[in-house]
């Protein structure tokens, strides 16, 4: 289906390995292994050859571990390298914490950069002041390493859903930034507009439900641009509106290069499709 749009509107369409929580538990011995490593290189070209897919996006998405850094950085160099020959590109989804080294990074065509998981202790969610933030981190702790064209390869992440202000956060004694096990619920920005019509410029409820309008989300693309950024990713579509009036989406289009995630499906499939539109000229 994702394949068939492409053929109508243009764009790309990658296939995602991983995923959040315990979808990727079996990457840990995975990546340790050459010949396993091997053999899902393997599997992933012909899948993505096979199916006439532009690329994959690879979400190992709490990985933390130096050791398993190192592998999976080795992963991603062996990916892509099987990937080129057949003109497929490789992202990588990414914590600001996570450090792949000079090695995955260079691997790679794009970096997914989360920027929508941070929430204030006053209960602001994904500000500008976070993106600014999470990428400068990024760029700054990779200059000695001189990772060409890293900038350029960074997409950073731009929330489609609120978070609450109060609900989750009141018994966190902490100063700064919560963390993620007490931030607030999180509501989708299709439903914050059917329930509260916000206008443009608003972000927020007070003491109630805070998200990424109109106005700041068409910010954060714009800075994008101004940075030489590669783009911004979103997450995730499904939680946009369906009318062009009220659309985030549509916000965004005109600005900047937009890498769109689908929203993992019930089944919690390894595989998601990704579908990657890039702004009209």
């Amino acid at each position: 289906e994702a394949v068939q749009a492409r053929e109508r509107n243009g764009g790309k369409v990658f296939v995602a390995v991983g995923g959040a929580v315990n979808k990727s538990d079996a990457l840990h011995s995975l990546v340790r292994d050459k010949t396993l490593r091997a053999r899902l290189v393997g599997r992933i070209v012909h899948f993505c050859t096979a199916n006439s897919l532009d690329g994959v996006d690879v979400d190992w998405d709490l990985v933390n571990r130096t050791d398993d850094l190192f592998h999976y950085s080795v992963l991603l160099s062996e990916l892509k390298k099987e990937l080129r020959p057949h003109g497929l590109e490789l992202s990588v989804l990414l914590r600001v914490w996570q450090d792949l080294g000079k090695t995955g990074l260079e691997a790679v065509d794009w970096v997914h950069l989360i920027a929508f998981n941070v929430q204030e202790q006053k209960g602001r969610h994904s500000t500008l002041s976070h993106a600014h933030t999470y990428v400068n981190h990024l760029v700054k702790t990779n200059v000695e390493r001189v990772v060409v064209g890293l900038r350029s390869k960074i997409r950073f992440g731009v929330p489609f859903f609120g978070r609450d202000r109060m609900r989750g956060v009141r018994d966190v004694k902490s100063k700064g930034v919560i963390p993620m096990t007490h931030m607030g619920r999180v509501q989708a920005y299709s439903d914050i507009v059917k329930e509260f019509e916000p206008v443009e410029a608003q972000n927020g409820v007070p003491n109630g439900m805070w998200w990424n309008g109109a106005r700041l989300v068409r910010q954060k693309a714009e800075w994008a641009v101004e940075q030489s950024l590669g783009g911004v990713m979103v997450w995730d579509l499904s939680q946009d509106t369906s009318r062009n009036a009220t659309s985030l989406l549509e916000v965004i289009r005109p600005v900047s290069y937009t890498h769109l995630r689908a929203h993992e499906t019930p089944e919690h499939l390894v595989c998601r499709l990704l579908l990657e539109k890039k702004k009209k000229k």
